[in-house]
């Protein structure tokens, strides 16, 4: 096989890249990370996002007699969409950054052994590129403008998005009250920013990814993987598949709003849901077919090349153990000769049996399998939790 060197010679520096220490919003929750002891500051940054997210809204709510109401309103605690932004989205996005981070950097990392030493400089400058994307302030910033740009050209509708939200509204019902002020303007901005920084980073690794494939990497078609050594590029799929989670429990939580205030179905949504839940794992790894070229050139070239070498091999063991075993000196037990026979045939397999598409479908399924997870308490409005167990007996006796 053409160039086949599993190693380079000269590395990126990495010290200091990271997918998530950089930005607008990592630079204000800096205050946040630094009072924190040393591995706690995922923790306390996102008790604290989660704090300012949503105990003023609660304070206010009791101040203002809309904890608990029982009309026809959703009083505070009644608000199941405002919850699960605040108290399970907020912080989540924060808690994850560590796995996606050591994710991002081994990813790099392990790219890094497959480029050729004639393009080493190219790389380290991609990878500093990268670095670049993630520590920049415009894309948030622009965000920020965007979300509060929204905020005044939607002013007049706003009382109307409050969907019967009662603490997000005065007693006239046509003016924001304090707790709808801070839910509009402070709140739903740190929600909405978190998310669009995962959005951006996921972008980031999309442009690292089209960038890559434009190299010559050094793949290994040998390797056990069937991939050619790039089954590690499915990891970081994996990994994003924790953050359209997020998304994912909102869609579930506004789904239980219907079902439970509007008397809408769990069926009437099936299709959405099952939508959903496949649309994002197919996004995620999408992105990895433009590796095919690799794996296509690795396996044919791997059958031409190792077939050879292996019909030569093939043929000298006949011509000796065969065709002319009686003139042949050597002992036939302890021979080297066919544990050679058997290792060259089985180093042959990795070959024959490489993918033509660089994507693990037991991640995909994985992926799959995270993204159902938001939408099984839509169950409970569906079945009963004895049902449920019913269910689950008939399904293993059966």
């Amino acid at each position: 096989m053409d160039n086949i060197t599993l190693d380079s010679k000269t590395g990126v520096d990495y010290d200091g890249f990271s997918l998530v220490s950089g930005g607008l919003i990592y630079s204000i929750t800096k205050v946040f990370r630094k009072k924190a002891k040393p591995g706690k500051e995922w923790t306390h940054t996102a008790l604290a996002l989660a704090i300012i997210t949503w105990v003023p809204l609660c304070a206010m709510a009791l101040i203002g007699g809309t904890l608990r109401v029982d009309d026809a309103s959703i009083n505070f605690f009644e608000d199941f969409l405002m919850h699960s932004r605040f108290l399970l989205v907020v912080p989540f996005l924060i808690l994850i950054e560590k796995i996606l981070d050591r994710s991002f950097v081994n990813y790099i990392k392990n790219t890094d052994d497959l480029i050729p030493d004639a393009q080493q400089l190219k790389f380290n400058i991609l990878v500093k590129r990268l670095n670049k994307l993630t520590d920049s302030f415009i894309p948030e910033i622009v965000m920020l403008v965007i979300v509060y740009a929204t905020i005044i050209i939607t002013w007049n509708i706003t009382p109307d998005l409050a969907m019967g939200r009662n603490y997000i509204l005065n007693d006239t019902g046509n003016e924001l009250s304090p707790a709808g002020w801070y839910y509009l303007i402070i709140s739903m901005p740190i929600f909405q920013m978190l998310l669009f920084r995962w959005v951006w980073r996921w972008f980031v690794w999309l442009y690292s990814i089209i960038s890559i494939s434009k190299y010559k990497l050094l793949v290994d078609p040998l390797n056990a993987d069937q991939m050619a050594g790039l089954e590690y590029l499915n990891m970081l799929p994996l990994m994003f598949s924790f953050i359209v989670m997020a998304p994912s429990v909102i869609l579930s939580t506004i789904i239980g709003i219907e079902i439970i205030y509007n008397d809408a179905t769990l069926r009437a949504y099936s299709f959405q849901i099952i939508f959903y839940i496949f649309l994002f794992p197919i996004i995620l790894y999408a992105p990895l077919a433009v590796f095919m070229p690799f794996l296509l050139r690795a396996k044919s070239s791997g059958i031409y090349k190792f077939g050879t070498l292996l019909r030569k091999h093939n043929v000298d063991y006949v011509n000796k153990w065969i065709v002319n075993f009686q003139t042949n000196k050597d002992k036939l037990l302890g021979s080297v000769d066919h544990s050679s026979l058997s290792d060259m045939n089985g180093s042959y397999a990795p070959v024959s049996n490489i993918k033509l598409i660089p994507i693990d479908l037991k991640l995909v399924f994985l992926s799959i399998i995270f993204n159902i997870i938001p939408y099984i308490p839509l169950l409970f409005t569906y079945y009963s939790v004895k049902d449920l167990i019913n269910l689950l007996i008939q399904s293993i006796s059966n």
